[in-house]
């Protein structure tokens, strides 16, 4: 554990954050007004990160429709492949388990400028670190700064 000497400025944290307006295309509602809960993660798409893993978790401990999950994929070479794992993982836990209704996810592929990426994080209530100080992990400090609930 290392400790910074001059802390953190709290004024840089104290502006009310508005969130994205991202829309369910199926249904033309705002994310924010669909679900409940909505977990984050913001993460490099590889072998490395288990997203695997983390989807057969997903798929088999979200039970009801008021929860999705957003993936922001940081490296945009694998997005094309994100598609492939959703569904591989949906068809193995379909044949384990016998679920057929899968809660949502949602991958967001835009890039996003730095001084949006506070508002795309706001609008979660949760964030689901794959990382452990992996790049200081600036996503989930900026969502236990917004007061949202921090998975790791």
């Amino acid at each position: 554990m290392q400790v910074v000497p001059l802390g953190v400025e709290d004024d840089l944290f104290t502006q009310e954050v508005l969130p994205l307006d991202l829309i369910d295309r199926g249904t033309g509602k705002l994310l924010r007004e669909k679900y409940k809960n909505i977990i984050i993660s913001v993460l490099e798409v590889t072998n490395r990160k288990n997203i695997e893993g983390l989807l057969k978790l997903y798929y088999s401990t979200v039970k009801d429709g008021g929860t999705c999950l957003i993936l922001k994929c940081s490296n945009y070479s694998y997005q094309n492949r994100i598609e492939d794992v959703i569904e591989k993982v949906k068809f193995e836990v379909r044949l384990s388990e016998g679920i057929t209704d899968f809660p949502s996810v949602y991958i967001y592929k835009q890039i996003l400028p730095v001084y949006l990426m506070d508002s795309f994080l706001a609008i979660g209530t949760h964030y689901l670190s794959m990382s452990l100080a992996e790049g200081w992990d600036l996503p989930a400090l900026e969502m236990v700064a917004l007061g949202k609930i921090l998975v790791v």
